[in-house]
């Protein structure tokens, strides 16, 4: 009567033997984990791949197998698997290759990891397959500026630079009030009266020394937005006027930066990604801002977590993922989150970039921002919406779809029909 087969569960210790005395070592945990570090001399099999891959890997179904994984399971549930195809001496590691680590033993990364995989502090995003040792490396690679350290880039701030983003600029001109600290969590009240691109500074460097924090303290202008946002791959839009809103946007659309731009009222709020050639403009989505009295004012404060998600969602995309959807608004209340698309992508104008007016930068190709009456692009569509909704968003009350800047400007007013 032919042997059974025989499956354990053994330490690192005695793996380390078997290895060492030529059993096959086999690696049953998926692509990412194997990039973050694995066992010299193992050959990773998937789970889903082990009962067809093995016979290739190992032939000899006598012959010894240390089988293992992240933490035990799946390395054991696998051999089980190959017990029901015949091999003989299959051995799972009790604790996989964390409690291999956590003794001291030796592993390697593939030779083309990128180096920053080993830096500890990242652990949880290398072991994500959406992220892993390449997208940490962009995000060290990346300079995003915010603009303004208050509500809105405060935690903004404090989750990019966890997050270790490499080069992390900050715009603004005020100082540190005892009344910004409810909202503002990247101060304290040791800094009442710093300059804020100071304190939010000194907070960043205590979070990730790692990070590079360049300080612009001065206020964003007509006249030296294009110089501030120069050379960083996004700009987060924390302003809290128009004014500086439109500013931003055009230069953004002059210098193809892409613009993460939110904004709160109360218990609401939205969040919207701007990508110059890829769809609309701040300009699209409101063509001109609202009449001073549906400008909201100091008691239109707003409910911080709100701020939070919405800083936490910021971040997806400087790593390149798109789990923001372009172009699309989240309405967040206290109670549910809900996300719509705020405005349609429309198709480009087929000469929205190539007709000879265009200034030297570029031109949105929704409204032509940037081109001339001659581009007459697109008109962008609007869904339907409350008079009330629309206040809260700052723009006027009566909803009907916005005519892009380019349209307007050479439509006719004698061959206008109401």
């Amino acid at each position: 009567m032919p042997d059974q087969p025989r499956i354990r569960e053994i330490l690192p210790a005695e793996a380390q033997q078997l290895i060492d005395a030529g059993a096959a070592l086999i690696d049953t945990r998926e692509v990412h984990e194997w990039k973050a570090g694995h066992l010299a001399g193992a050959t990773l099999i998937p789970p889903i791949e082990v009962a067809g891959k093995i016979v290739q890997v190992v032939p000899e179904r006598a012959r010894p197998v240390v089988i293992y994984c992240a933490g035990g399971t799946r390395s054991l549930r696998a051999a089980f698997q190959l017990a029901q195809l015949g091999y003989r001496d299959v051995a799972s590691v009790a604790g996989g290759i964390t409690r291999w680590k956590a003794e001291g033993r030796p592993w390697q990364l593939p030779a083309d990891t990128h180096p920053i995989a080993t830096n500890p502090r990242y652990a949880r995003h290398l072991v994500m397959p959406e992220v892993g040792p390449e997208g940490q490396g962009k995000l060290a690679q990346a300079k995003v500026l915010v603009i303004g350290a208050g509500g809105l880039g405060s935690p903004a701030l404090l989750y990019l630079a966890a997050a270790g983003v490499g080069t992390i600029g900050i715009v603004d001109f005020d100082v540190v009030e005892l009344s910004n600290l409810q909202r503002q969590v990247v101060h304290s009240e040791v800094r009442v009266g710093v300059k804020k691109t100071v304190s939010a500074a000194q907070t960043i460097k205590a979070l990730n020394p790692e990070v590079k924090v360049v300080q612009h303290t001065e206020m964003l202008t007509d006249r030296n937005v294009d110089a501030l946002i120069d050379g960083y791959d996004l700009v987060i839009d924390g302003t809290d006027t128009f004014e500086t809103r439109y500013w931003l946007n055009d230069a953004a659309v002059r210098a193809a930066i892409p613009v993460v731009h939110a904004s709160v009222f109360r218990f609401e709020g939205q969040l919207t990604v701007f990508v110059p050639y890829e769809g609309p403009c701040y300009r699209c989505l409101y063509p001109t801002p609202p009449p001073p009295e549906l400008a909201p004012g100091r008691e239109a404060w707003f409910f911080e977590h709100i701020k939070r998600l919405f800083s936490r969602r910021r971040k997806l995309m400087i790593s390149g993922l798109r789990a923001i959807q372009k172009l699309c608004s989240a309405c967040v209340s206290t109670s549910t989150v809900i996300s719509r698309c705020a405005l349609s992508s429309p198709a480009p104008a087929p000469n929205a970039l190539s007709c000879d007016s265009i200034s030297s930068c570029c031109c949105c190709r929704v409204c032509g921002l940037g081109g001339a009456a001659a581009c007459s692009p697109p008109k962008p569509q609007f869904p339907a919406s409350s008079a009330a909704h629309l206040r809260r968003n700052r723009v006027r009350s009566r909803s009907r779809p916005a005519r892009s800047v380019c349209a307007e400007a050479m439509r006719p007013s004698a061959s206008v029909s109401r």
